[in-house]
């Protein structure tokens, strides 16, 4: 087991060596990234004042894109601090006999449209890699630019990183120095400090990379690119072939 960890770890490290290994590390963190998946109990009466309202149109969304709203669906609200002009849902199919469908829907709790983030349609992925899918970021960015957050720290454009993922249906775990010896045990001083998010600015562009070893075990790096004003640019990630045992 340690051996599979060691070799994933060494894998990651030189995969992320022209990032990681270049740049100085990104100030300590005020605190980690948050988000908050909520059960329907556990809805706000507005958020479901947001959803009563928003019904009809995300109906109309989901035959769209082929979605039966007479199937029966289970969602989640996806909480994110920088979002808060919005509510937005992931939704799941139940299923018998086929696999299940997945959508984002991203709804407005004043003016504006509702959009959908299509994800896995009965067990078969929308979008190969829905974080790089050209309609996804321009959802995100259409809401970034009504919720127009303020973003003064890195911790902010590392939270607005994760709030992007989640509206794609990730789940990033993202490695900080408070949790990295818990999620891969006993590794160097040495081996922390590269894992730690680097958050880069330019003239005019952010650049936030970062290590998660959240989905599968497996550690993967992503590096997202946003403006000044929070609009995502690009979302390449890149996963570490090995797992961590």
């Amino acid at each position: 087991m340690r051996a599979l960890l060691l070799k994933s770890l060494t894998m990651l490290l030189l995969g992320c060596s022209s990032i990681l290994f270049s740049q100085t590390r990104s100030p300590e963190l005020v605190a980690p990234p948050v988000l908050t998946r909520v059960s329907p109990a556990g809805m706000t009466a507005a958020e479901k004042d947001t959803l009563k309202a928003s019904q009809r149109a995300l109906d109309k969304l989901m035959d769209v894109y082929n979605f039966e709203p007479k199937t029966p669906w289970t969602f989640e609200v996806v909480r994110c601090p920088l979002i808060t002009k919005h509510v937005v849902m992931e939704f799941t199919s139940i299923e018998v006999s086929e696999g299940s469908s997945r959508y984002v829907a991203v709804l407005p709790q004043q003016n504006g449209r509702v959009q959908l983030i299509p994800l896995w349609y009965r067990g078969l992925r929308s979008f190969e890699k829905p974080y790089n899918d050209p309609h996804n970021i321009a959802t995100f960015n259409e809401t970034i630019a009504v919720e127009a957050p303020h973003l003064s720290s890195d911790t902010d454009w590392l939270q607005l990183a994760v709030c992007y993922l989640a509206m794609v249906g990730e789940s990033p775990d993202v490695l900080l120095r408070t949790n990295i010896r818990r999620q891969l045990g006993d590794v160097s001083q040495n081996t922390v400090e590269r894992l730690l998010p680097v958050v880069t600015p330019s003239q005019s562009s952010i650049d936030v990379h970062f290590c998660d070893a959240g989905q599968k075990r497996r550690i993967s790096e992503w590096h997202l690119t946003f403006d000044r004003a929070g609009l995502l640019r690009a979302a390449p990630a890149r996963d570490a072939p090995a797992h961590r045992g």
